[in-house]
């Protein structure tokens, strides 16, 4: 507990610095695009036109091994609207809401309602980001599928991720009618799709983080100002004011995912009061998944057994007489962060201290709602094999290996890199 003391007191002074000195830059893409502050809640964005890089000359796609983070959903828990609706509800009784106030209570209580017998579960909007992602996947890449009929899935046995593997693969049989599945899914699967981080002095730092840095630099006036008519009556009848306004946030963080309510309840926020919330949850997240300076080796750790079994199912698929185009898996946040930070790509290639984090790195570009990774293989006619990754369907990276051409590389040194650091 000492070491997680210790780096609570740095991440809250170097924290204080960056709001005041140069999250800027945050603060501007919140300004531009208040659901930036949902970090790990935000909804993924389609890659658009993205122009991908031709193969080298000869070299053609011919198996796929895939992760994907579930798609958009509900909130996994009543506990993010406790404190909210517990204040709400004091609020109105006593009289203290604004106009403002009553439409915050309406859109709150109407995003409650929905998740009456929803909670975890995959929202239309997940399903329909899979399909996007699986139609892409064909569209980029269908030589894959028209040459290699087995496609092998593990799926974590969570109902969000199933619902999403079910669109994405029905999506994927819609245009390859030929594609063969089979299917595994179970807990003792989790132990590489998605392992647990066993570690209480980390999950003790970074709580502790969250909670002190939220009292330290965590402001509310300007939204106490607009919906309640008296700020300081208010507060009075609110056990813990912040852990309200947490709670208000956590519950505006699930709105897009729920697109056809029709409710934001961001908009209720001062901008610089919105990334003060949205910076303090994108960090802890980091800090305990994205490979920090803290907590990095804890976050690869993890990630081993994972990358281990991208290693052994390439090779197997590379075997002589191999019909297997793709290997797909479909799991959680929790478990493709870890993996992205253990290979270093392009953007997690440093790490950095938990409470600088919002300056160089955030959830919303790195693990929205659906993330993933995809290596795509190539051959030529020699048998030669290459592999060019995307991540979030956007080609990447690993500075750590030298690449063949653009962002292919050559599969024998990346599958040197990988033993490496897996302990394969």
């Amino acid at each position: 507990m000492k070491k997680a003391f210790r780096v609570l007191i740095l991440a809250v002074i170097s924290f204080t610095a960056a709001i005041t000195a140069s999250a800027q830059t945050y603060l501007d893409l919140v300004k531009e695009n208040p659901q930036v502050a949902s970090y790990a809640f935000y909804t993924y964005t389609e890659p658009g036109d993205v122009a991908l890089t031709k193969a080298p000359k000869g070299f053609k796609p011919f198996y796929i091994s895939h992760y994907g983070r579930h798609g958009s959903r509900y909130h996994t828990s009543e506990s993010f609207f406790t404190y909210g609706a517990e204040g709400l509800k004091k609020a109105k009784e006593e009289g203290l809401l604004t106009d403002k106030g009553e439409g915050l209570y309406r859109e709150f209580f109407a995003t409650v309602d929905e998740h009456k017998g929803m909670l975890g579960m995959l929202s239309p909007l997940g399903a329909r980001e899979h399909r996007g992602i699986a139609q892409r996947m064909y569209d980029r890449f269908g030589k894959v599928f028209r040459h290699r009929q087995e496609v092998d899935i593990v799926c974590s046995p969570i109902q969000r991720c199933i619902i999403s593997m079910s669109n994405f693969t029905f999506t994927l049989k819609d245009n390859a009618p030929k594609l063969q599945y089979t299917f595994s899914t179970g807990d003792r699967y989790m132990d590489y799709i998605c392992k647990e981080i066993d570690n209480d002095e980390m999950y003790a730092s970074t709580a502790l983080y969250e909670s002190e840095t939220r009292k330290a630099t965590c402001h509310y006036e300007k939204l106490f100002s607009s919906i309640f008519t008296s700020p300081e009556e208010a507060e009075k009848i609110l056990p813990d004011p912040q852990l309200f306004v947490r709670s208000l946030y956590l519950t505006g963080c699930i709105c897009a995912c729920l697109d056809f309510l029709d409710v934001d309840i961001f908009k209720y926020f001062d901008p610089e009061e919105l990334a003060q919330q949205g910076a303090i949850r994108s960090n802890k997240f980091y800090g305990e998944y994205g490979g920090s300076l803290e907590w990095g080796d804890v976050t690869d750790e993890v990630a081993h057994d994972l990358l281990k079994d991208f290693i052994a199912k390439a090779d197997a698929a590379l075997a002589p007489g191999s019909r297997r185009a793709a290997d797909l898996r479909f799991g959680h946040d929790t478990g493709i962060l870890p993996l992205m930070a253990l290979l270093k790509i392009d953007g997690m290639d440093v790490r950095y201290p938990m409470a600088e984090a919002q300056d160089f790195w955030s959830c919303h570009d790195h693990i929205p709602m659906a993330s993933n990774f995809q290596m795509v293989f190539y051959r030529n006619r020699k048998g030669e094999n290459l592999v060019k990754m995307l991540y979030n369907e956007k080609e990447t990276t690993i500075k750590a290996v030298s690449p063949y051409s653009g962002p292919y590389y050559r599969w024998e040194d990346l599958r040197d890199y990988f033993v490496r650091i897996s302990d394969f």
